[in-house]
């Protein structure tokens, strides 16, 4: 069995370095370097990844999730399984932003999506934000990830692209997912509201929620226990 995992924004492959440590035998592990790709290059990144295999699972980290959701509904006969680990998915997003709620807990990216706030304006003040971004999500200290460089912050233009896709999803959802999906959201990340049973079934119709106490990063502050969630829910043998 393949796994695929890709990261989020602001982030890089580094951000699975202990999941693929833990599956190392008993699963292919790959974990694409995504920031810098346009989302159909992304796509395209999966497939080469997976060309000769039948069947792979995607794991898929904050707006990585966006692009597990579209890659299965795009290849349904080729994903046997997709977590989302603090993501919902681009459709279930976008119908939450509805909510007021959500609407307020989604506030943050509006200073993202503003057209004058791009990869060069953000990089000379990278440091900065990413620490403050790392704070927020309750990295330690002296975690890896608060090494990364200024190229992470490439990702913005790809998580634009994404936010601007959001009307069409609002109106054109798509089919539910028909392969199994582990929903996997933290109870310190504030980003989501918890889904019911019957919302998760709209947008993925063979659906399972998971609660974990961590933050936004759980695969890095809450390695083990994280790690044991995945053995759960993947059930490698």
């Amino acid at each position: 069995m393949k796994i695929i995992f890709l990261h989020g924004f602001p982030d890089n492959p580094e951000v699975w370095r202990h999941c693929v440590t833990h599956f190392e035998g008993r699963a292919v592990c790959r974990t694409p370097e995504l920031h810098s790709l346009p989302f159909e290059k992304q796509i395209a990144r999966i497939n080469e990844m997976s060309a000769e295999d039948a069947a792979i699972i995607l794991v898929a980290h904050d707006v990585g999730g966006a692009l597990a959701t579209e890659y299965a509904a795009r290849y349904p006969a080729k994903v046997v399984q997709v977590v989302l680990v603090n993501s919902i998915g681009l459709a279930m997003f976008a119908h939450r932003l509805r909510m007021l709620e959500q609407l307020l807990r989604s506030s943050y990216m509006s200073v993202f999506l503003n057209p004058f706030v791009t990869t060069l304006t953000l990089r000379p003040f990278a440091k900065i934000l990413l620490r403050v971004i790392y704070d927020l999500g309750g990295l330690p200290a002296d975690d890896r990830l608060r090494t990364n460089s200024a190229e992470v912050l490439d990702g913005l233009a790809r998580f634009k692209e994404l936010m601007w896709q959001i009307p069409k999803k609002i109106f054109e959802p798509g089919e539910p997912l028909l392969m199994p999906v582990e929903v996997i959201l933290c109870d310190k990340d504030k980003l989501h509201m918890t889904p019911s049973s019957s919302e998760l079934q709209r947008f993925f119709r063979d659906a399972r929620l998971h609660s974990l106490a961590s933050g936004h990063w759980p695969m890095r502050t809450d390695a083990e226990a994280f790690n044991q969630l995945l053995d759960k829910v993947l059930k490698l043998s």
